[in-house]
């Protein structure tokens, strides 16, 4: 019988709660063991952030980046000039930007402080080599320049695949919901398991799942069957304290369990 244990990327979760500001939530989702966590950082009390919605792409995949900012009273910026370079593991940067007409697209809807479960801003890329790709965002920030970066993976190899989808601005007195899509590469009997601050009210569990507290996380656990190839669709809603500001760190998602062997491996 052969194990199968996967680490699914950490989670960073920014809560800024003044009055009725917004906080942010960034999910990054794949997590292999020399992948890099977005560093977020407190800039003079402001905060900026991408999100994606994968953490390994294969080759072809659009890549989907949220991005949002925060002043330090927890204001929605909306109009922000920023600039994104991506180096990719050969070739020359790819560079987007506000000003481009096909490069960071900006919501036109975009307003401080209403839920929206739209980016305020957006980019695509399609990367076809395989390879580590660096993203590197500097915004013009009302205390000026910041900048932040992650390095991405493409490849083609065989893998489960996690994408997630939720709100990348939140709003800290309402519930929000994730959406995980779970695609293993592997017939398996076992767990996906979802770890979030022990502070987070979560409720709206489907499938329906076990609980448990291990430290300072709340655990999510799924258990079933789980064929290769087949998506599966886990939702939960969950609800951050009121506190300003907190920087929070979801995860890292696990799968674990053991492999069934098919017909062929078999013989």
């Amino acid at each position: 019988m052969r194990l199968l244990l996967i680490l699914i990327r950490t989670l960073l979760i920014v809560v800024i709660f003044c009055g009725i500001a917004f906080g942010v939530l960034l999910y990054i989702q794949y997590k292999n063991q020399q992948s890099e966590e977005q560093k977020v950082t407190l800039y003079d009390g402001e905060i900026l952030v991408m999100n994606f919605d994968q953490d390994i792409y294969n080759p072809g995949d659009t890549v989907r980046m949220q991005i949002a900012g925060l002043d330090k009273k927890g204001n929605t910026l909306c109009n922000l000039e920023m600039d994104l370079t991506i180096t990719p593991p050969e070739g020359e940067d790819i560079v987007l930007s506000t000003t481009m007409k096909d490069g960071i697209l900006t919501n036109p809807k975009c307003e401080n402080k209403t839920f929206t479960t739209i980016p305020d801003y957006k980019a695509y890329l399609e990367p076809e080599i395989e390879g580590n790709y660096v993203f590197t965002l500097t915004a013009n920030m009302p205390a000026g320049p910041q900048t932040i970066s992650t390095t991405l993976e493409v490849s083609s190899a065989p893998r489960p695949r996690i994408l997630r989808r939720s709100v990348s601005r939140i709003y800290p007195i309402d519930e929000h919901q994730m959406t995980i899509f779970f695609i293993p590469d592997k017939t398996f009997r076992g767990t996906v398991i979802e770890r979030l601050p022990i502070s987070f009210k979560v409720d709206d569990i489907y499938p329906p799942a076990k609980g448990d507290i291990q430290g300072d996380h709340r655990l999510i656990i799924w258990e079933d069957f789980w064929a290769a190839g087949v998506r599966t669709e886990l939702t939960y809603k969950y609800d951050a304290p009121n506190k300003s500001p907190v920087l929070y760190k979801a995860g890292p998602i696990t799968v674990e369990g053991a492999i069934v062997p098919s017909s062929k491996d078999l013989e």
